[in-house]
């Protein structure tokens, strides 16, 4: 097993006499043996690193949620995988809390984390200079947001090695999250009740969390998504009313920002990865597919993987899920072989 560091990379000023946020992120380094095995079947000078983000439409979740494959992939690949929390919506936003909070993330990862490994690692080597930017659902839009040019001149893009989404969100303006869906993710249905227990969650006037304690038998928090899917309260729930009037709905639509971009912009763009399942009820497979034609129409490197009949959250459910074509992609970025079957 990885041996996993947790540091405090953030104290995010929340303003209005709110307190501070003390943010973390958790940091998976393989083991010596893990190490000299992958280093035995090729050597390699620096070491990938992967910074993933989790999901939960940026109202809930938590940096502890990885996937087994994820969290296998340190000692399997020989790779750094970093995973932050962030500030949660509504008591934040997607563009003052969330994003803020990711580029931290990113800019430790660069500045902090070579200094970290040697200290805590030394049979490890140098840590890249570009990490891949990854992440599940809306952790995959984060990634993404991330790492392309939005032309938000708060939100500079972060240069990466590549950009993986896994059933990734990509357009907040589709009918899918602009309108309530009838059936939500898992079919939960939500009693007379309901409206009682996520009126607390949904006042923007709240207190800050950076993640969701518990489990879903115990916090409610953990159906804020499907609350979300019934009602449609998405816009509502990741933009304040004047980032709504500024148009930050459309700025954020991965298509309207490729669409927006020059050539030059375009070029600077790093290979991206999606892959989603054509029966996903929580992240429709149609924010994947629209993604991948418009980056194949402005001439993007794009790979795309379809499994076909799965829902959301499927690497999460099967720990047998490996994700082999997404990690053959990353190492691939990173210029490493994908190790024998």
């Amino acid at each position: 097993m990885p041996v996993t560091h947790t540091f405090e990379f953030s104290v995010a000023s929340n303003g209005s006499g709110k307190p501070d946020s003390h943010i973390e992120l958790d940091v998976l380094l393989p083991t010596t043996e893990a190490w000299s095995r992958v280093n035995a079947q090729e050597a390699r000078e620096e070491i990938p690193v992967v910074v993933w983000w989790h999901g939960g439409g940026t109202i809930q979740g938590t940096r502890k949620a990885l996937p087994k494959h994820l969290a296998d992939a340190s000692d399997k690949y020989g790779l750094i995988i970093v995973s932050p929390d962030y500030r949660l919506c509504p008591q934040t936003t997607l563009i003052g809390g969330v994003l803020p909070d990711a580029h931290a993330a990113v800019r430790w990862t660069k500045k902090q984390l070579p200094s970290e490994v040697s200290r805590l690692a030394p049979h490890l080597p140098a840590p890249v200079p570009l990490p891949a930017l990854s992440g599940s659902s809306a952790g995959g839009y984060i990634a993404y947001l991330v790492g392309l040019p939005l032309n938000i001149p708060t939100l500079p893009h972060t240069e990466s090695k590549a950009l993986v989404g896994i059933y990734p969100i990509t357009d907040l303006q589709a009918d899918f999250f602009a309108k309530p869906v009838k059936e939500p993710f898992k079919s939960i249905k939500f009693d007379e009740k309901a409206r009682d227990v996520y009126a607390p969650m949904q006042d923007p006037n709240g207190p800050i969390l950076t993640f969701t304690e518990g489990t879903p038998q115990t916090n409610p928090r953990f159906n804020f998504y499907m609350w979300a899917q019934v009602t449609g309260l998405w816009h509502e729930l990741l933009f304040d009313p004047a980032q709504r009037a500024e148009g930050y709905v459309q700025k954020t639509s991965i298509p309207n920002v490729l669409a927006s971009l020059d050539a030059s912009s375009i070029q600077q763009i790093p290979p991206i990865f999606s892959v989603h399942g054509t029966k996903d009820m929580a992240v429709d497979v149609t924010q994947s597919t629209e993604l991948v034609r418009v980056l194949k129409e402005n001439g993007v490197q794009v790979e795309y993987e379809e499994r076909q009949g799965v829902d959301h959250l499927f690497d999460q459910f099967d720990p047998q899920e490996e994700m082999r074509q997404m990690w053959a992609f990353i190492l691939k970025q990173f210029g490493v072989s994908a190790p024998a079957s």
